[in-house]
């Protein structure tokens, strides 16, 4: 059950498990209204390969994400996507993907091993060893071990720092071994040393796990942009360039543009991409090379349509296992009555609300009598006031935590959890 890569590298899948080995984009183009998003984008990312997309503010790269990962866009798209060289409905291709945004949401009274084993139940049905030993695996690739059992903290409970965070938000994900990793900014907000051990790890990931990672990126460093396997140059909705960092260095030097000796080169391409009239001159010259790239695999590719979305690419249409739903409320209870044990204020403070009305209900109709004939009204009222108490009180406590909680909603509802 180890396959071996083309790059030296190892991957463990299950014999009856197809892995996806290539991913590829052809003429995508979107719009929303009469504002054009992407105009006809077209690349590849293999296995095993880290692969950065660079480019400035507005260039399209987070709209091209939320399209491949099957996200909800509010734009009308045409285009295709192709597994393996087969084409395949981004509806069957959701399940293999995992999508990591630029803003982590976690939960900062679980620890790090709550966290990826509430995910992992969710997400795999399998059994408790089984799950336990991927989030002992994971926990041990992302390299924070020695904070298994820290909680991930947020501005009331002191925890993680933000590199650690990163690492947590990215484990998430990773525990459910997707074959393609789709993360948007992964170094936003971190100090350069941070970030640049989060892309380490990346490429690390990529090429010991097998998996296709796209990420992008804003203004890479140097060291950054050397650990980049592929890169892809957007500017104006447009692939300016798509290739090895090599190959990207010689096609800019090859139309007027070298790059200086020790000068970051993705921050020579992004200064030569950010003028547009520029931009749509190096787009051109790339449009030309990848239509004659798909002038000798179109034919094979319109073949092969067809029966892609009936089901002829394993690799693609391999269904993710979903637990039972009596499964999913037990971990989401359990989470709940975690969270709630470990946030004193709200503790203490729920304990104090019923403590209170159950002196201001007692002292109130204390003075009633034992003769249950006498002062029916009243005996009714307190009934009525008992039960108005037990259920508006926790809808109380719900309604502090769903504002804070909006955000952690919508990413689970996003991921399918």
């Amino acid at each position: 059950d180890v396959k071996i890569l083309d790059n030296n590298t190892t991957t463990r899948r299950q014999q009856t498990e197809m892995t996806i080995e290539s991913l590829r984009v052809r003429q995508l183009s979107a719009s929303a209204g009469d504002v054009k998003i992407l105009d006809n984008v077209s690349f590849m990312a293999r296995m095993g390969e880290f692969h950065g997309v660079l480019g400035p503010s507005g260039a399209g790269k987070s709209t091209l994400f939320h399209y491949i990962g099957g996200r909800r866009v509010q734009v009308s798209a045409r285009g295709r996507v192709e597994v393996d060289g087969v084409r395949v409905d981004r509806r069957h291709l959701m399940s293999k993907i995992a999508y990591l945004e630029q803003n982590e949401c976690l939960l900062g009274s679980a620890t790090v091993r709550e966290t990826l084993t509430f995910v992992a139940k969710l997400q795999l049905k399998e059994s408790e060893e089984v799950i336990k030993e991927r989030v002992e695996n994971t926990i041990e690739e992302l390299g924070i071990s020695h904070r298994a059992d820290a909680l991930v903290g947020d501005e009331n409970i002191r925890g993680l720092s933000g590199g650690e965070k990163r690492r947590v938000s990215i484990g998430e994900q990773l525990v459910k071994d997707p074959d393609i990793f789709l993360l948007d900014e992964p170094t936003s907000g971190l100090d350069s040393h941070v970030a640049y051990s989060i892309v380490t790890l990346l490429r690390k990931i990529a090429s010991k796990q097998g998996k296709i990672i796209l990420a992008t990126l804003h203004q890479p460093s140097s060291r950054i942009t050397a650990q980049f396997d592929r890169i892809s140059l957007m500017a104006g909705g447009r692939m300016v360039y798509s290739g090895e960092l090599k190959e990207t260095l010689s096609f800019f030097a090859a139309k007027g543009h070298p790059c200086k000796p020790m000068f970051n080169p993705s921050d020579h391409f992004l200064d030569i991409i950010s003028d547009k009239k520029t931009a749509d001159t190096f787009a051109d010259a790339y449009a030309l090379i990848e239509g004659k790239h798909n002038i000798g695999t179109g034919s094979s590719a319109k073949g092969q349509t067809a029966a892609s979305i009936t089901g002829s690419s394993p690799a693609a249409h391999r269904a993710t296992a979903i637990v039972s739903w009596c499964e999913q409320f037990r971990a989401l209870a359990l989470r709940r009555v975690r969270q709630w044990w470990r946030d004193p204020v709200m503790l203490v403070s729920e304990l104090a609300q019923y403590i209170i009305l159950g002196l201001f209900l007692g002292s109130l109709f204390r003075p009633l009598s034992q003769n249950a004939t006498d002062g029916p009204f009243e005996r009714y009222s307190a009934i009525f006031f008992i039960l108005a108490c037990l259920c508006f009180t926790p809808m109380f406590t719900v309604i502090t935590y769903f504002e804070v909680e909006r955000p952690l909603l919508r990413k689970e509802t996003a991921t399918r959890m």
